[in-house]
């Protein structure tokens, strides 16, 4: 499957499967209230039954339910729609579809919350504006891409071990040790 963005407010999804069809096949497309600046979708882990599509638009972030499924497929359902204080570039759902990661013309990067519309955070760390975001495959990361040429890597969970993430908190000892006067070193002449 493809979630194509085209051109005079409208997305389509298209059968890309080898051997079922000589050439893709458009199965739906939909007129969008604004220009889609990007798209992407997410099969949650139900067996293969819910598949999200997630789409950054104007100063919202959409989630569509499609059934490709059916014979005759009906256009996507509107599930959810999130207001954001900017025009967003990029949005992607975690794959447990509980959160999505966007980005856009503010710098900053916004976690949402799918069951009640809240943003959970904001990260700042881009100096323009954000134009990619995605979860890594394991849902642990996700990267931010900008206009200023950095990518940035963000723990889903602030604090978490992860790979080279380790939380460290300071001993009594080390606390202290900071605290003690420096060595007093003889000067020489």
């Amino acid at each position: 499957m493809l979630l194509f963005i085209k051109s005079f407010f409208r997305f389509s999804l298209w059968d890309l499967t080898p051997g079922v069809n000589s050439e893709a096949r458009m199965i739906w497309s939909a007129a969008l209230d604004d220009c889609p600046m990007d798209a992407a979708t997410l099969t949650l882990p139900d067996g293969g039954n819910s598949v999200k599509a997630v789409v950054a638009l104007g100063k919202n972030v959409v989630v569509y339910d499609l059934d490709f499924r059916a014979s005759s497929a009906a256009a996507p359902e509107l599930v959810a729609k999130f207001e954001l204080p900017c025009p967003v570039f990029t949005a992607h759902m975690h794959h447990s579809g509980d959160m999505i990661v966007c980005g856009g013309e503010d710098n900053l990067i916004y976690r949402l919350d799918v069951n009640t519309g809240d943003i959970l955070e904001s990260c700042r760390g881009h100096f323009g504006p954000v134009h990619c975001v995605r979860f890594s495959p394991d849902g642990h990361l996700f990267a931010s891409g900008s206009e200023d040429g950095t990518v940035r890597l963000w723990q889903t969970n602030v604090g978490e071990n992860y790979g080279l993430w380790k939380l460290v908190e300071p001993t009594t000892t080390e606390s202290s040790a900071v605290q003690s006067s420096p060595p007093v070193v003889p000067a020489s002449v």
